[in-house]
């Protein structure tokens, strides 16, 4: 049997539900995309995960800038600037960097806060260098996360903010493009995810990027799931109790409990499954894990 599209999965929640009921299809249809959420979040399987590449881009310091103190407005004499730089920072006089809120022209740009430097700078040396990254519009927040620094052969390692912090008083004047760790760094205007590296890049790299990707929601009824066809049972029970509950109908948990039977049953079949005896090698956990990192891709965290 194929792949259940959305509409037959629709028909069979109506179906469970009863003809009695008159269940709007868009109450099914949200009920069975909380259930495909749900269920990606509590399983690291490998088809969830997908990769792509971080450009890092190489500082900058050609020209000499200005700007008072006070002031948000950095001028700047013999630069380049480009208005499509985003997610930077300018390092001025005494090794204080100032996030860029906006580039507006080859010779102006505008700071998150107002400069308090120790004095105006006139034609100063500057740095302005880029260690925010956005993530994919799919990355998963919150799940194992790997970045791999090709180049020289190893993971960039994960620190927490704090420490990231703290470390980078004295990591944020060296540029080099050995990336050292990465931390979480919120998100940007338009609702994506950041990371932040140290030290600064200074030249021209790439990393690779190792993540759990957010499914889309079902939309057209000739949508399928990312799960295969013997798990999009439990799709359906899952939301044929959600249905139930939401509209006062008898019966919500007996669906419930033997979607939660099934789910514990398919934890048990991927880890008896597995077909990397040698994954624990590369980093993975053990036998109770039915992660992605007990197959070999070595996802959990630094040092463990």
């Amino acid at each position: 049997m194929a792949n259940r599209t959305l509409a037959m999965m629709v028909a069979n929640v109506q179906r469970k539900v009863g003809s009695g009921a008159a269940i709007p299809r868009l109450d099914i249809i949200q009920a069975i995309n909380t259930a495909h959420m749900e269920i990606h979040g509590a399983y690291d399987w490998p088809w969830t995960y997908k990769e792509t590449n971080i450009f890092l881009n190489p500082s900058y310091s050609t020209g000499t800038v200005s700007v008072n103190i006070a002031s948000n407005v950095v001028t700047g004499v013999g630069t380049a600037w480009s208005a499509s730089w985003t997610n930077r920072r300018i390092r001025l006089d005494n090794n204080q960097d100032w996030p860029i809120l906006s580039v507006q022209n080859a010779g102006l740009l505008t700071l998150v806060q107002g400069y308090h430097g120790t004095a105006n700078l006139s034609a100063a040396s500057y740095v302005i260098y880029q260690d925010v990254f956005t993530m994919p519009s799919d990355f998963e927040p919150g799940k194992d996360l790997v970045i791999l620094q090709p180049d020289v052969r190893i993971r960039v390692r994960h620190i927490p903010r704090l420490a990231l912090e703290s470390q980078g008083v004295v990591l944020k004047s060296l540029f080099t493009n050995i990336a050292m760790g990465y931390s979480d760094q919120g998100r940007d205007s338009s609702g994506n995810h950041l990371i932040r590296l140290i030290p600064p890049p200074t030249s021209t790299n790439t990393l690779r990027l190792v993540y759990k990707a957010r499914p889309t929601d079902f939309a057209a009824l000739t949508d399928t799931s990312w799960l295969p066809q013997t798990y999009q049972d439990i799709l359906e029970l899952m939301a044929e109790s959600e249905v139930k509950r939401t509209h006062g109908i008898s019966g919500f948990d007996v669906p419930a409990a033997i979607a939660a039977r099934k789910r514990m049953q398919m934890k048990r079949q991927i880890v008896a499954t597995t077909g990397d005896i040698r994954a624990e090698a590369f980093g993975g956990s053990g036998l109770a894990d039915s992660s992605i990192s007990w197959r070999g891709l070595s996802i959990l965290p630094w040092g463990s």
